[in-house]
């Protein structure tokens, strides 16, 4: 009997405008069930995705939102625009903005990546090519990564188990693994990269998960599971029609998750690969935003004039994969790869 799991919605919000393109954030502290939405358009608001009630909210004229993230470390929240950082701060039923920061040098190019490490006073934000490396403890400093990428950074990520160690990823076909500001590890692929996270457990701590766009002359995209450490590539199948835009491995529970640009959300068991279940968000049009719930079985979408956060659960009735007899001996071909991988490491470990 397999593994099979269900998804379904828990919190919709529809925003004023049809137009509008949300990013979203789930709060890490799991005393706050806190889903952050920031749109394009000058929306930034905080919504308790449990009971539905908007938490606090601000206006932000005249700035067009990139991206949003929760700074657990210090109460903030913090968006990206055009050209610069913002750092808001919930008080009562308002956000206030605290402080400006100038980030962008790229000549207009829109600061629409960033991650914030999840212990560290740490972020990186990427700008075009442009990759730089945040402290803000005692003061804004950064550093401009050097030897960066040749075309435009697509996505970064912060190590949840590694101090100091990012990723970041690009249509150049690359993927940098940064301690700090030195180049760890170049890795290559064969297509754009257009998603990148590290694994949130033990023996996934050298692994790291990323989504590719279709190769040449083929409609399916990829999804990758590299040992960075080694630079090796231990598993590669293909998954969705059209462009992936996330692919992670859930904090919470034994699955990863991927999306694609067409609203479609997939579920596999993380260690056979398997495809365990397939949820179609037709009310989510043009999913851009996927991003976990770090204590619990939630993950959060953002699309156009839609954010949502979606309920992952096991059922337990087994079967649930709708991949043809293909797919199927690429993820177990992909499975044996990663499980090796990680009972290696795990020996390793404890030697």
């Amino acid at each position: 009997m397999g593994e099979d799991c269900e998804l379904s919605t828990k919190f919709r919000h529809d925003g004023a405008s049809s137009t509008e393109d949300y990013s979203v954030d789930i709060h890490p502290v799991a005393s706050k069930p806190f889903l952050l939405v920031a749109g394009d358009e000058g929306t930034l608001q905080v919504w308790d995705y449990e009971t539905g009630e908007l938490v606090a909210s601000c206006s932000i004229p005249r700035k067009r939102v990139a991206r949003a993230k929760f700074v657990p470390q210090e109460h903030w929240a913090i968006l990206t625009d055009q050209d610069s950082i913002h750092v808001y701060e919930q008080r009562g039923d308002r956000l206030v903005e605290i402080k400006t920061i100038c980030a962008n040098n790229a000549g207009g190019t829109v600061t629409w990546k960033f991650a914030v490490h999840p212990l560290l006073p740490m972020m990186l934000t990427a700008a075009g090519t442009d990759v730089k490396l945040w402290s803000w403890s005692p003061k804004w400093d950064h550093i401009c990564l050097k030897n960066c990428h040749t075309d435009l950074v697509t996505d970064v990520a912060a190590h949840p188990l590694e101090a100091g160690t990012f990723a970041s990823c690009s249509v150049d076909m690359t993927i940098k693994v940064w301690s700090q500001e030195t180049n760890l590890k170049t890795l290559r692929c064969r297509n754009k990269v257009m998603s990148v996270q590290f694994g949130w457990k033990a023996w996934q701590k050298p692994l790291l998960f990323a989504s590719a766009h279709p190769p040449l002359g083929s409609s399916v995209g990829e999804l990758l599971i590299w040992d960075y450490k080694k630079g090796n590539c231990i598993a590669t199948f293909g998954s969705h029609p059209g462009t992936p835009r996330a692919f992670f491995p859930h904090p919470a529970m034994p699955y990863l998750v991927s999306a694609d640009n067409q609203s479609n959300i997939k579920v596999w068991n993380e260690t056979s690969c398997k495809m365990v279940s397939s949820f179609s968000v037709r009310y989510l049009r043009d999913l851009h935003c996927l991003v976990p719930c770090r204590h619990s079985n939630f993950i959060a979408a953002g699309g156009r004039g839609t954010a949502a956060v979606i309920e992952v659960e096991r059922t337990g009735k087994g079967g649930g994969s709708d991949s043809d007899d293909d797919d199927d001996d690429v993820a177990s071909a992909a499975a044996k790869a990663v499980v090796a991988a990680a009972l290696l490491r795990m020996l390793s470990l404890s030697n």
